[in-house]
């Protein structure tokens, strides 16, 4: 009876052990399928750590060791003749007549926007060879951006320098120690390596999806590139005002650099989730970075782009507090291609006129008017793809977008939006109002999920009648 129950128990264990293993496998096979059709930057990172873990237990998913910058993305490498950068290769001298941009950042420029970036450039620049150089790397703060640009990244003259910061310099702006070269934060690049049971388990997607959800990864990064504050080290926030002023040594020291180089700066402002993903207490301290940027811009004859109000109403497309999805990142990536567009004066992916048969782009510009006159043309560069419909969104003065209407055919490449005009929505019959700014959105409907093309920055309709003031 004994040995009867023993079978039974046995048979019931495996078969057990038999389901537990499908089912986990099952959810391996249905993770790996779901990041790589729609996260796709993800799966990357998760590649990457897997291929490092197979050297061995020496490194980290995405670093390594440089004397001055303290560590750098494994996945920059530099030859006597140019670069490697996430396995592209890149010449010292640019090719004749190409169009070169360098992105610099942490992790919310790695392995994001700049991914997508190439292929919203070409509507504007046509068959111009295009070359994006994405030198960021996570952590890092814009004290490694400038060095970085220093030592490496001005060697290779690019036309346009994408600057994106402003998460990472909380934490040394924070410390009671603070030192402005940020000496009092980083230390010695000191990876501890992974254990035979990292090794183990990095073979997996979904241990390894689950090891960044809880952080795990960047942790490590923490503890080989940090000095651990010590006990009452941090301070409440906000911390004193002289912690700034290396924030703003830095932009302006790129911005002098770039501008001695012949290059056009772009400086894009910091984004954060908005439903609580980041303590609200930290929110001012990233609208300080903002707000230098935005002073920056007006010094140093630079571009300044305000991203937040594009992702202020849109917490679905965030992962954390300011990392984003890929339909996030498609996103940036199309604002950004607006602005390269702009410093670089060819036409946009989206602009609006005051008429058919105007010209001006009055992106970031008031418009004026008769009253009963009142119209805007949004405008858009041809779209590659075959689309079904051509759907036009506003954001009335920085609110949450709304449906504005669609054009007559997929090819119509502008919408007019008067009183009265066709396909519009009901609630948008009469037209632009005074006194009230538009940003505009153009979606192409294709069978994936559209991402839109934005209009830069708001056009205010004024009326001629109604004083500016």
């Amino acid at each position: 009876m004994r040995v009867h129950q023993w079978k039974s128990w046995a048979v019931n264990a495996g078969l057990a052990l038999a389901s537990t293993l499908l089912c986990l496998l099952l959810l391996e096979g249905a993770v790996r399928w779901g990041i790589q059709r729609f996260h796709p930057q993800l799966g990357l990172r998760i590649q990457l750590h897997q291929k490092t873990v197979e050297r061995g237990r020496s490194g980290h998913a995405y670093f390594a060791s440089h004397p001055y910058l303290s560590y750098q993305p494994s996945e920059i490498v530099l030859t006597a003749t140019g670069c490697v950068i996430n396995h592209e290769p890149f010449t010292l001298e640019k090719p004749p007549g190409a169009l070169r941009v360098a992105c610099l950042g942490a992790s919310t420029t790695k392995f994001t926007y700049p991914l997508f970036l190439r292929d919203y450039l070409r509507p504007s620049f046509g068959n111009r060879t295009i070359e994006v150089m994405d030198w960021s790397c996570a952590g890092w703060t814009i004290v490694e951006s400038t060095l970085n640009y220093v030592l490496r990244v001005r060697m290779f003259h690019p036309d346009i320098i994408i600057l994106h910061h402003g998460y990472n310099d909380m934490a040394p702006r924070l410390r009671k120690d603070f030192q402005f070269d940020y000496a009092h934060f980083r230390k010695t690049f000191d990876f501890p390596g992974f254990s035979r049971w990292d090794a183990w388990l990095s073979r997996s997607w979904l241990a390894t999806w689950l090891q960044m959800r809880r952080g795990r990864l960047l942790s490590d990064l923490d503890e080989a590139t940090v000095r651990p504050p010590g006990p009452d080290n941090i301070y409440s926030v906000p911390p004193p005002g002289h912690t700034l002023l290396t924030y703003r040594s830095c932009v302006s020291t790129l911005g002098a650099l770039a501008r001695a180089d012949g290059a056009r700066l772009i400086l894009a402002g910091m984004i954060y989730n908005v439903t609580g993903y980041l303590p609200r207490e930290y929110v001012p301290l990233i609208e300080e970075h903002n707000a230098v940027f935005r002073a920056a811009a007006r010094e140093l004859d630079a571009l300044y782009v305000d991203v937040q109000p594009h992702f202020a109403h849109h917490p679905g497309l965030f992962v954390d507090s300011c990392h984003l999805k890929t339909p996030g990142n498609q996103l940036k990536s199309a604002l950004l291609a607006s602005a390269v567009a702009r410093v670089m004066d060819v036409t946009p992916l989206v602009w609006v006129t005051g008429g058919l048969n105007s010209t001006e782009d009055l992106t970031g510009k008031p418009d004026a008017g008769v009253s009963p006159d009142r119209a805007l043309v949004i405008r858009w560069q041809p779209m590659a793809e075959a689309v079904r419909q051509v759907h036009v969104w506003v954001r009335i003065d920085g609110g949450k977008e709304a449906y504005l209407g669609q054009t007559a055919s997929a090819d119509q490449t502008y919408f007019e939006w008067k009183s009265g005009s066709p396909l519009t929505h009901p609630a948008f019959r009469d037209g632009p109002l005074p006194g009230h700014s538009y940003e505009f959105l153009v979606y192409g409907i294709v069978n994936a999920p559209p991402v839109p093309w934005v209009t830069l920055a708001p056009v205010q309709w004024i009326d001629k009648h109604t004083p500016a003031g």
